[in-house]
């Protein structure tokens, strides 16, 4: 059963990416080398291999051929003695067996990159794109764009976890703290059964620290599963009393702002640099998307079709207030087509949705740590005064 759910992850969710179970990773890859493709092939890496691609490939009617460039990429990257050279072979070895059996490049992607490189790609594929002059250029930028946005995400996210479980570090060692506090008052009070006559002891305190030692198993399974449940939530739930609980729960605060990252940086990626058409860049945005992510694509489609100007098709209660603000303002201007909002999101609403998740995570962590530092001078305190007692005796 484990065997069949470590395959299940080393492939992916190939049938939603239409990829055929004849072409998944790990019938073209032996497991080892699939699990080093899936595990080390990051953002910075996707953007190298696309960049020697469209490099190769060239961008004239004398183009070459999709799988005509991987096989170049395949040899270049086999004579090389660079680092990371060898993940590089394995992912061109990949497509190449993908893109050979007629499988479209951006569908043979869709396993091992980014949403973003994937959309990149098959816009590529595009007559409009592979006729335009700047092409190269604007697909160039296109991927310089999303590889600092995904990083920028990835990094955002990275410190959202690490503050996250140290919250829990601070709280478990709290506990612990408790534990051992009542470990000794239990052994002095044996001792002397009048020792805490003047000492007020955190009864409460230490019955919480016994509760969470005794059933440390149950505990983390409870919490484990506590955070399934609020993981499961924030990527489906879609309830009435979801917006509410988007601004005051901080695991629905934090999915959010980091849903609204993902969604302007895709958009501003598409409409500003790729030039899609508005409605284009959300269907693009669209099967890569969580559903909770799909319900605010979904709700500026319906605001484009209704004709709202474009900075108000963006307010589907992603942004913070301070953003908000600032793009109805602009909405007031001249007319502000879809493309002047990104651009507005692009350069000031990142930085204040990283500002507002960096808060909230930092909000929790501090809480953390208050309420831990609380519980252990309690502790501390009684335990000091339980020592002083003994001596007294």
């Amino acid at each position: 059963m484990l065997v069949d759910k470590f395959y299940d992850w080393l492939n992916g969710d190939f049938v939603s990416k239409d990829i055929p179970p004849s072409l998944v990773l790990s019938n073209l890859l032996p497991t080892w080398q699939s699990f080093k493709v899936k595990r080390g092939f990051g953002r910075k890496a996707q953007a190298s291999f696309l960049m020697h691609f469209l490099s190769i490939r060239g961008n004239s009617t004398l183009r070459k051929e999709n799988p005509e460039v991987l096989q170049i990429m395949m040899r270049l990257y086999k004579e090389s003695d660079t680092m990371g050279s060898e993940k590089l072979h394995l992912v061109a070895k990949v497509l190449y067996e993908r893109t050979k059996e007629g499988l479209q490049l951006h569908r043979a992607m869709g396993d091992l990159f980014s949403s973003s490189f994937t959309m990149i790609m098959k816009a590529a594929a595009s007559k409009s794109m592979s006729k335009a002059d700047d092409a190269q250029e604007r697909l160039n930028k296109a991927i310089q764009t999303a590889t600092e946005d995904a990083i920028q995400v990835a990094s955002v996210q990275s410190w959202v976890r690490i503050k996250m479980f140290a919250a829990i570090a601070f709280c478990w060692a709290s506990m612990k703290g408790a534990h051992y506090g009542s470990v000794h008052y239990q052994n002095l009070k044996a001792e002397n059964p009048d020792i805490d006559r003047f000492i007020e002891i955190p009864h409460k305190l230490y019955y919480m620290g016994n509760l969470v030692n005794d059933y440390a198993l149950l505990a983390f399974v409870i919490f484990l599963s506590l955070a399934i449940t609020v993981r499961w939530l924030c990527h489906n739930w879609m309830g009435e009393a979801r917006s509410e609980l988007d601004n005051i729960i901080p695991s629905f605060v934090i999915y959010k702002y980091i849903s609204g990252l993902n969604i302007f940086s895709g958009l501003t990626l598409l409409i500003s640099y790729v030039q899609y058409e508005t409605i284009d860049a959300i269907n693009s945005l669209y099967p890569s998307a969580s559903k909770y992510e799909k319900r605010h694509l979904l709700l500026m489609k319906k605001m484009l079709s209704e004709g709202r100007k474009g900075t108000e098709q963006l307010d589907t209660g992603l942004l913070p207030k301070s953003l908000k603000l600032t793009l109805k303002i602009a909405g007031e201007g001249s007319q502000s087509s879809m493309r002047d909002a990104l651009q507005l999101v692009n350069t000031e609403g990142k930085q204040l949705i990283i500002k507002a998740l960096s808060y909230s995570s930092n909000l929790v962590l501090f809480l953390s740590i208050m309420v831990s530092g609380l519980a252990l001078l309690m502790v501390a305190g009684a335990s000091a005064f339980l020592v002083q007692a003994e001596m007294g005796f």
